[in-house]
């Protein structure tokens, strides 16, 4: 759709104007993008707002080797996750600002959350709004220079937290590098994944919007291919969407129903569907994502596996499939 960004992340789709938007965190900017390809700033110092940036965001480079003329260094100073409340204002996961804030309809800008417990946040880094309203987001020491060196640390911990009715709760802590959240369709599932640690974990969201029953979903730590799992969506489908390992993973949504408690037919336990992400597959990525060659696959056969891992069940590069006859919508997974 676009390039030329330097790093961008929390992306979100705007139905009413039919635009998107996305944070590109060393410009310190939100920009709107339409449909045809056209971006425009639609919001300034969209992360950290004080001048002294000089101070903040953790260090990022764009892979090269720095004796490279092309080498690029940068800081990640701006906004990282976005979303949309029920009223359509605009919430900010806002990193280096070390807050979750909000775009009033006004055009003022209003800090719903920067503390826990009395110390401030260190990178508030992904955000997803409830229907009710109820606000769940990550917390990482990328907002500071030197993450959990800096002297200006505040939590000595990440995590994932709410907002409800103006108070802040630490929800889950089972999760040592926090990243991408998403809940299931009917709201009843959160999904969490655990960054460098390459693992996504579900939890049931009880009536009060807190969560319980922590159980991991998928595990691809043994998949060596470089790469993350950070950006993190679930489709009105149920089918949970993961940036991780060599592009973009789908774990279908019977997979996902079942791991959620929905499914124990024996003959839904079968349909999880793993195939590797192609060049050739209309999917939304980030401008800093790649797939991979499919060169680099060759010795492994892609479909529905003869028995389906277990929930939970580590993912690695060594693993091979047999292809199913069966016509039914494959799961994008690296295998």
């Amino acid at each position: 759709m676009k390039g030329g960004f330097g790093f961008t992340e929390g992306i979100i789709w705007v139905e009413q104007g039919r635009y998107l938007l996305l944070s590109d965190i060393p410009a310190n900017v939100i920009y709107k993008l339409t449909p045809q390809g056209k971006a425009s700033i639609y919001l300034h110092r969209s992360g950290y707002t004080l001048p002294d940036i000089w101070r903040v965001g953790f260090e990022q480079t764009n892979g090269k080797n720095p004796s490279d003329p092309l080498f690029e260094k940068f800081y990640m100073i701006g906004s990282n996750g976005l979303a949309l409340d029920r009223q359509g204002r605009l919430i900010i996961a806002t990193w280096a600002g070390r807050s979750i804030d909000r775009i009033e309809k006004n055009g003022k800008r209003a800090v719903l959350a920067d503390r826990f417990e009395g110390k401030q946040f260190n990178g508030t880094n992904d955000v997803i709004v409830k229907k009710n309203g109820t606000i769940y987001f990550t917390d990482t020491y990328g907002g500071l220079r030197l993450r959990d060196k800096d002297a200006r640390k505040g939590l000595d911990f990440q995590g994932v937290y709410m907002i409800k009715g103006g108070k802040v709760t630490r929800i889950i802590d089972d999760i040592a590098n926090p990243n991408g959240l998403a809940l299931s369709p009917d709201e009843k599932i959160l999904y969490a994944n655990g960054s460098r640690d390459k693992y996504v974990r579900r939890y049931r969201v009880l009536p009060d919007d807190t969560v319980t029953d922590g159980e991991m979903f998928i595990d691809i730590s043994g998949d060596p291919t470089p790469g993350i799992t950070d950006g993190l969506k679930v489709d009105i489908k149920g089918n949970v969407w993961e940036s991780a390992a060599g592009g973009v993973w789908r774990v279908d949504r019977l997979t996902a129903r079942q791991a959620s408690g929905y499914d124990t037919d024996p003959g839904a336990r079968r349909q999880r569907r793993v195939r590797r992400p192609r060049p050739q597959d209309p999917v939304y990525r980030r401008a800093h994502q790649r797939l991979q060659d499919p060169g680099e696959y060759r010795g492994h056969s892609v479909g529905l596996s003869r028995e389906r891992p277990a929930i939970g069940a580590k993912i690695g590069s060594g693993q091979s499939y047999r292809r199913s006859s069966e016509g039914l919508p494959d799961a994008w997974c690296r295998v």
